[in-house]
């Protein structure tokens, strides 16, 4: 190390080195764990850490009957490739000033009468995002989005095969009358935005990325802490963040609630059979409190595609493995390796 620096001082006249990185405070930050790096404008394709996907906005399907469902279970079966991994989600968003947004604002530009319903009905929905709109069970707004996003791993495909599983779902989509947009670096920077720091309607979303940065290190705003506990993720941002009113002033205000209280579930018992036109108990029931909760909900569902060749070859040398134990000595210590085998 001595020669090198004094090798580098001789070359460069000085002793001086660069300065050093920010030093890390040992825990990593939440962007760490997200795999997004780069993407590719031409073909809408992200580049992960050890993958490739792309990602789509479906309009969500409120019913259905048999014939949907078989396309759906065909799409799912014969379309995707081995060793792909198909993530869909389905997300109950409490952001919905935008859409109120488009009903308020020709109103409100009327004026009179029509600006003075606009503006109180704007204030009524306002309300619902995060209060109950009525007294007798929970009622919210909400803006209900499913993705769904397909990723191979790197070297198992090419990105124009992706490209074609894409084509692929969107057409097979397009069949069954269920509209679908790709999603860019600034759409997946405004999901996960939403998804950490809920808000009723924020001015400060995203609206460009920079190519130059990774994409997982501008998804995350850098005024969120996190509380990790035993059972649960506590998650807060700074409250005062910028607002747009219906007149178009942007302003500061408080925006509450800052501190979200995430929990974590999984199924223990699957369906043996999901009709279709039960889809619409995803989304709420007008008849079941259960079924209608009053914070933003994330269902995630992940197929993980095997690769046939590679499970053959494991599920062989397995029974290869058994096979050979069974006649040995310590067969005699673990009796069921002869029915394993």
């Amino acid at each position: 190390m001595a020669a090198k620096s004094g090798f580098m001082s001789r070359l460069l006249g000085d002793t001086r080195g660069p300065d050093k990185g920010t030093p890390s405070h040992g825990a990593p930050m939440l962007s760490q764990w997200l795999p997004y790096r780069s993407f590719d404008r031409k073909t809408d394709i992200f580049y992960q850490t050890d993958s490739i996907a792309f990602a789509l906005e479906v309009a969500p399907l409120v019913g259905a009957d048999e014939r949907t469902g078989e396309i759906l279970a065909q799409l799912l079966s014969e379309n995707i490739p081995a060793g792909a991994r198909v993530q869909i989600l389905a997300f109950q968003s409490p952001r919905v000033g935008s859409i109120i947004a488009r009903y308020a604002l020709p109103r409100f530009a009327a004026g009179g009468v029509h600006r003075k319903i606009a503006e109180h009905r704007s204030a009524f929905l306002r309300s619902g995002a995060w209060f109950s709109m009525s007294k007798d069970g929970p009622f919210h707004v909400r803006n209900h989005r499913v993705f769904v996003s397909v990723s191979i791993a790197n070297g198992k495909a090419t990105p124009a095969e992706l490209v074609a599983v894409r084509d692929s779902v969107v057409s097979t989509l397009q069949s069954i009358n269920v509209a679908s947009t790709r999603l860019g670096p600034v759409e997946l920077i405004s999901l996960i935005d939403d998804i950490t720091a809920p808000a009723f309607d924020v001015t400060d979303h995203a609206t460009e990325y920079s190519e130059f940065d990774p994409i997982a290190d501008q998804c995350v705003r850098r005024d969120v802490q996190t509380v990790v506990q035993a059972d649960r993720m506590l998650v807060s941002v700074e409250p005062l963040r910028a607002v747009t009113n219906l007149s178009g002033e942007t302003h500061y205000e408080e925006i509450r609630p800052d501190t979200f209280d995430y929990r974590f579930f999984s199924v223990r018992n699957f369906p043996n059979r999901w009709a279709p036109w039960d889809v619409q108990k995803v989304i709420g029931d007008m008849f079941s409190d259960k079924l209608r909760p009053g914070c933003p909900t994330l269902t995630s569902l992940c197929l993980c595609y095997q690769d046939e060749q590679a499970a053959a070859s494991k599920a062989g040398y397995k029974f290869m493995r058994t096979s050979s134990l069974a006649d040995s000595k310590s067969a005699r210590l673990l009796p069921q390796l002869k029915d394993q085998s």
